[in-house]
């Protein structure tokens, strides 16, 4: 399984509309063949900073996930409101 961890600051004046984009991102991509997880944190101590956990079945569910027109369009909305973006990629050791 691949997991995917990002990381997003936002600009103050966005946090409202991104974390609304950000969990209809969520809901589509749950929906993905493969997609195990795609869950939405916001940090209790910094309202403009957003977790995304990811987990995959395999390489190929991930590409499919990177070809979605949702992800495209996320991206194209989400980049003018993020200050920035940090993404980690993983294969789960343990768990089911």
């Amino acid at each position: 399984m691949i997991v995917i961890h990002v990381d997003y600051r936002v600009k103050p004046e966005c946090v409202e509309e991104f974390g609304d984009r950000l969990r209809r991102h969520a809901k589509n991509s749950v929906a993905e063949p493969g997609c195990l997880t795609f869950d939405v944190a916001q940090a209790d101590d910094d309202a403009t900073r957003f977790f995304i956990w990811e987990i995959y079945t395999d390489d190929e569910a991930v590409k499919f996930h990177g070809q979605q027109p949702s992800l495209a369009e996320f991206r194209k909305v989400a980049e003018p409101m993020s200050l920035s973006r940090e993404v980690s990629m993983a294969k789960l050791v343990s768990g089911d």
